[in-house]
Parts: structure tokens; C-alpha cells; sequence
């Protein structure tokens, strides 16, 4: 990859960027979720799951925000900028970014959210995400207990400094995910807030505390745990507003040993 050239073209994109400006509403919309998997952990460093992710992602902030097709955004992080060999990032993050109770976000955040992930007391499923980083992974298998061997690091307040130990052009990317960008279980900087997590469903509420409404119209989102043949019914019931996944029934499942052509619609996913 061209690092060079890439610092570069960010260095103009970040002199072009604005921060969206959304136009004030008042949420009141529920949106009812059906799906075989509901989140069932809160904790960025316990995602495993897809529907957990998803969860994540409305309760806290990231480093950078991923966007339709293959580039993201700033987020808590206003700019970034790579070394030309590609194993040097820095990040600067925005000085008024807050959790929703007021604190501030810092790069001792980050690099403590770093830490927590892998951290071999955690147990966490995000591991796999820092691997690119300088010693994580031995880090990770207990191999070296000093952290700060592993290529991370708050030069101020407000930079972070990432240390690759190989070119890795994936690696801004794995920067949307909250577990690696200053989230703590404790702590949610998103637009949502947990107020039921259970085996039957989660449902989240928007949080008032939250300091960068993003507008829409949903208030509440509630994931309803529901089989196959239940979530048809559901939806004709119009007791949901989404399925996922609508698994093939019966019927499909013996046109298409059959042979016989079927259709199927898909979504996109709702996000924060």
C-alpha cells in the first residue's frame, strides 16, 4: 500500500471535513427486532455474537465511524495520520469527546481499553482485532507481561500512537469497533442506554445524557427472541417491525431441493 500517498489524501480530506450537522427531533418510534440471537453482553471487550456487535454500537462512541462501502469517518478520533512504512498511526482525538456521564474520553481511555481486551484475565472475544498491533499477541498468550511492550501508547491527552509489527492496510478499519477505542462496560458514550438484557430480549432506550444526537425517529429498539416458524407469524401479526434472519421454511426449504426458484429481500442493518 502507498502510505505516503495515504497520509496525504487524509491530510486533505480532514481539511474538507465537517461534522454533520442532523436536525433536531423527538424520538417516539419502538422498533421491534425478532431474531433467533439477542444481544446478551453489554461489554465491548464480549462481543462474539454479530447481534452483540450490533449492540455495541449503539451504546458507545468508536475512534473512527464506518460508512457505506470501504471508508470511515471521524468519530471520537478527528484525524489520524500513518508513517510511510505503515507501521506507525497516530490519532488525535477530539478534546470535547465525552462519555454520557460527562467524562471525558482521553487516550489513556483507549490505551486502557487496549489493555482490558487483552488483558488474559478478560477473556475477551476482540482479541483478534488488536493482533496487528506490535506484541499483542504474545501479550494476549501471556508471554510477556509488561504492556508496555505492546505497540500502543498515549503520547498526551489527546494522541494515541499505534505501533504495527507489519504493514497491516486493514487496520483503520478495525478502529469502528468500540472495544478498541477508549469503551468501558461501565461507561457508554453512545446514543442508547440498556434497560432490559435478558434471555428473552434487550431493549435499549435513547440516553438524554447523550451530548451528539445523531436525529431519527426510533426512541426505543427492542430485540425479541423468536424461532423460524414464529417470526412469519410475528410479522403478519404486525407484532415486529424487522426479522433477522428470516430462515427459509418448509416450504422454501423443499423448493429449493427441488430445484424451483425462489426469491429473498434483504435490508441493510440499522445503526447509530
Amino acid at each position: 500500500m502507498r502510505y505516503r500517498e495515504a497520509k496525504e489524501t487524509w491530510r486533505r480530506a480532514f481539511a474538507e471535513w465537517t461534522t454533520p450537522r442532523w436536525q433536531a427531533t423527538v424520538p417516539s418510534a419502538t422498533l421491534r427486532i425478532a431474531t433467533n440471537v439477542v444481544p446478551c453482553d453489554a461489554n465491548p471487550a464480549h462481543a462474539l455474537h454479530t447481534a452483540n456487535v450490533f449492540l455495541h454500537q449503539q451504546l458507545y462512541s468508536r475512534l473512527l465511524r464506518g460508512r457505506p462501502g470501504p471508508y470511515v469517518v471521524p468519530d471520537v478520533a478527528i484525524r489520524w495520520e500513518v508513517g510511510d512504512d505503515g507501521l506507525r498511526y497516530r490519532v488525535q482525538l477530539d478534546p470535547e469527546a465525552r462519555c454520557n456521564d460527562g467524562g471525558a474520553i482521553t487516550a489513556v481511555d483507549v490505551v486502557e481499553s487496549i489493555h482490558t481486551v487483552l488483558d488474559p484475565k478478560t477473556g475477551s472475544t476482540e482479541v483478534s482485532h488488536l493482533s496487528p498491533l506490535e506484541n499483542a499477541n504474545a501479550f494476549a498468550a501471556g508471554e510477556i507481561d509488561d504492556f508496555q511492550l505492546v505497540g500502543v501508547h498515549a503520547l498526551d491527552e489527546h494522541t494515541v500512537e499505534l505501533r504495527l509489527r507489519a504493514p497491516a492496510p486493514f487496520w483503520i478499519f478495525l478502529l469502528t469497533f468500540p472495544a478498541q477505542s477508549g469503551a468501558h462496560a461501565a461507561r457508554t458514550s453512545g446514543p442508547f442506554q440498556v434497560t432490559r438484557l435478558d434471555a428473552s430480549g434487550t431493549a435499549v432506550e435513547r440516553d438524554p445524557r447523550y451530548a451528539h444526537p445523531k436525529g431519527g425517529n426510533v426512541a426505543v429498539v427492542e430485540w425479541l427472541r423468536r424461532s423460524r416458524d414464529e417470526v412469519i407469524d410475528a410479522l403478519l401479526r404486525n407484532e415486529i417491525d424487522v426479522a433477522n434472519p428470516i430462515l427459509p421454511t418448509p416450504a422454501a426449504t423443499e423448493a429449493i431441493a427441488a430445484g424451483r426458484p425462489i426469491s429473498a429481500v434483504t435490508a441493510p442493518w440499522m445503526t447509530s
